[in-house]
């Protein structure tokens, strides 16, 4: 648009645009109708909806940043608005202030007044945050006639701006009393307009900041301005706000012009960073760098865990606290990740000043400028050596143990494994652990059912399993393993993981291997020792059938024209020898190792005739009156031959102890317990045992019996059999007499 008027005229009006731009200072102190402002810490620009508006430009899709401005300056302005930034910028100005050009949405330039200043600082006084304001003063620069008309339309704009302002503003006399204040003032205080007009301001301050306040005004009176001055102001409901005010004095008119941010929320964030600050200073070990890594400073706590003096590491590069055998690779991906602008964090080793090694666990972080540039760097870290001892120790015992620990995510299938495993397990720890498939393949052929149907249960129900399985080491031994593993449920219950462990017990398995075979010699040997104690009944109770078919067979000629005798006679003969080979079948059966002898669901009443027709001639013998109870049905999953021998030692024992007692009887009961499980009572007539004696009942080589009468290991032998069974045997009293009694677990 084409001015009407001189360079002269122009440069006249300037000059009284200028004053009167002085003026609307006082009122506002650097605002204007088109706001802006500009945080440096992010370099993030905001300009309101007035200033697109003055341009022809829509708020709605307007781009917001320093660009948009810069490319509508004219471009004989833009060198000199340049440089007038950077002068305040630089501390050349108190106050950013410049009239240019700025082109308009339809070609056309407008004239604009631009002034500013910094709003916000950090807890260091480091400026923040720029604000400021456009005005468009075209039509002062295009017609002076006009410019009074355009001062009273400003004035009216400018009242709207102090009403709409969010920050509180106030036109207040060197007395004190408050003569106009804007709607932020009494929205954020509380008070009515009516309320607050005319009363002394002072009588709002908290009562701690009078005479800072009292300060600050002397020197307005005298003229000077004040710019960034907090104070406490009380609500209307009793709560204080703080303040952050700048003020101009216009000493002719006796007037202060003012303006605040209420800042309250930020101090009690910069309260709350000083207090976590002070909490990280107490508890862990900080230090700061440079860019370049040189340290700028370290807490107390730092130079007391490694002994260095606070001079001796200021001014030293970071990489002076890592232990050397540990420095390369860790600082370099330290220095690669925090110069992209990332945070890091993980283990390192630092020394100590004697050359001891600290582990810690760190956090360091770039910390960025304004202009997003790194500016120095924060390490925040904490001791962890202790527990990295721990670890250590753990890690050795599980060596020496040759105990594994693992874990499994369900939902990813990950596996996690502790150096051990890698031992155990045909994997090279520098593969990593192995994925669940590959894992499940290097577990014998023989026994992978069982360890897949406990696994997947656990998943399943979550219930814990113990099991043993076989695997092939590295160097291609077969190897035991003993696995426990457990569900692990989020606190919704959802199982979402197992951990457990895994030992290396090859060696208990021989060792078990070897103790079974010996422990088997001397089952066979108490069995061959009871069949010499019991030969000479067995004898007898041979001897008696015998007599009968010897003497049946010299009768059978006489017999022979009579048929009905010739048939009794047949019969008492079958009848004896049925009567010869049961005994001699128990022999055998007896006789055997029960070693290869598997474990199979067997009837209980079935082991107990078995074991009477053992010690029925020794019963006989010593006239000892044997009864049996026994409950139908009763299935017990055990070595039969051995529990028979089990039965037979107490039945045996019961005989003789009650050999020279008037009232001779055994019992034997076999029921189901309260909690169904089976179990076999071998009751005599005898009253009971010492307790004396019951503490070395089961002990081996002890034996009550005379010389000769017995070796002492028959209750010892019994007590191991059941207890490879899961049994239980234990002496008591039952209705006052003595009684032996077993219990199996529940099938």
């Amino acid at each position: 648009m084409k001015s009407k008027f001189t360079d002269l005229e122009s440069e006249k009006l300037a000059l009284k645009l200028n004053a009167q731009a002085e003026r609307m200072e006082h009122v506002l102190d650097g605002a204007g109708l088109g706001s802006w402002d500009w945080w440096f810490s992010d370099n993030r620009v905001f300009f309101d909806r007035r200033w697109f508006s003055m341009l022809g430009l829509s708020f709605e899709g307007g781009i917001h940043n320093f660009k948009t401005w810069e490319d509508r300056v004219h471009p004989d302005d833009l060198v000199r608005s340049h440089g007038l930034i950077q002068d305040y910028l630089n501390g050349k100005s108190d106050l950013y202030e410049n009239v240019h050009r700025l082109r308009h949405a339809k070609g056309y330039y407008v004239w604009i007044l631009a002034r500013g200043r910094f709003s916000e600082f950090d807890e260091i006084g480091k400026p923040t945050r720029f604000t400021g304001t456009h005005l468009d003063i075209t039509e002062f620069r295009e017609a002076e006639e006009k410019s009074r008309s355009l001062y009273l339309e400003t004035s009216k704009e400018l009242e709207q701006y102090f009403d709409l302002s969010p920050d509180l503003l106030i036109i207040a006399g060197f007395d004190a009393t408050l003569k106009k204040v804007n709607g932020a003032f009494t929205s954020i205080l509380g008070y009515s307009e009516g309320e607050i007009v005319g009363r002394v301001f002072l009588e709002l301050i908290h009562p701690e900041d009078i005479a800072s306040t009292l300060d600050a005004m002397s020197g307005l009176s005298r003229g000077e301005k004040v710019t960034n001055f907090e104070n406490r102001y009380r609500c209307k409901d009793g709560r204080y706000r703080i303040m952050s005010w700048s003020a101009s004095p216009d000493v002719n008119r006796g007037l202060i012009y003012a303006a605040a941010r209420d800042i309250t929320e930020q101090r009690a964030q910069q309260s709350e960073l000083r207090q976590v600050m002070q909490a990280i200073n107490s508890g862990l070990l900080v230090s700061v760098s440079d860019k370049s890594g040189k340290i700028i400073s370290v807490n107390e706590n730092l130079c007391k865990l490694t002994g260095f003096t606070e001079s001796e590491l200021v001014g030293k590069c970071q990489s002076t606290l890592l232990s050397p055998d540990n420095m390369q690779p860790t600082f370099l991906e330290i220095i690669n990740q925090i110069t992209d602008k990332s945070i890091w964090s993980g283990e390192i080793v630092n020394r100590s000043k004697p050359g001891e090694e600290i582990y810690m666990q760190a956090i360091i972080a770039p910390l960025l400028n304004f202009h997003g540039s790194i500016d120095r760097y924060l390490a925040i870290k904490f001791d962890t050596s202790r527990a990295r001892k721990s670890e250590n120790l753990l890690e050795e015992a599980q060596r020496v143990a040759k105990i594994g620990s693992w874990s499994f995510s369900i939902e990813s299938r990950e596996i996690v494994w502790s150096k051990q495993m890698f031992d155990i397990f045909p994997e090279r720890f520098e593969d990593g652990p192995p994925t669940y498939e590959r894992h499940f393949m290097t577990i014998h052929e023989d026994d992978r059912d069982l360890w897949k149907r406990n696994v997947e249960l656990a998943i399943q129900e979550g219930t814990s399993y113990k099991m043993r399985f076989r695997t092939v080491s590295k160097d291609g031994t077969l190897v035991w393993i003993e696995a426990y593993g457990q569900a692990i449920r989020n606190k919704d219950q959802k199982i979402t993981s197992l951990n457990g462990t895994c030992q290396d017990i090859s060696d208990l398995v021989s060792a078990e291997e070897l103790a079974h075979q010996e422990r088997a010699k001397s089952i066979q040997s108490a069995k061959l020792a009871s069949l010499g104690e019991m030969s000479a009944g067995i004898a007898h109770e041979i001897n008696n059938p015998l007599t009968i078919i010897s003497g049946m067979t010299l009768l059978l000629p006489k017999s022979v024209h009579d048929p009905i005798q010739l048939e009794k006679k047949i019969n008492a003969i079958s009848k004896a020898c049925l009567r010869i080979a049961k005994i001699v079948n128990g022999l055998r059966k007896f006789s055997r190792s029960s070693e290869a002898h598997a474990k199979e669901m067997t009837s209980l009443c079935e082991i107990i005739e078995d074991a009477l027709v053992m010690v029925g001639s020794k019963a006989k013998n010593k006239v000892v009156a044997v009864e049996v109870d026994c409950v139908k049905d009763l299935m017990i999953y055990c070595n039969s031959l051995e529990i028979e021998q089990v039965i037979i030692n107490l039945l045996s024992n019961g005989i003789d102890a009650v050999n020279a007692m008037e009232s001779k009887w055994v019992h034997v009961k076999a029921f189901r317990d309260p909690s169904d499980r089976v179990a076999i009572q071998v009751i005599d007539s005898g009253r009971g045992i010492s307790d004396d004696l019951k503490s070395k009942l089961f002990q081996p080589f002890f034996t009550t019996k005379g010389v000769g009468e017995g070796t002492g290991l028959g209750l010892s032998i019994s007590k191991g059999i059941l207890d490879e069974h899961g049994a239980t045997l234990e002496v008591k009293l039952e209705e006052g007499h003595t009684c032996f009694e077993i219990v199996f677990p529940k099938q």
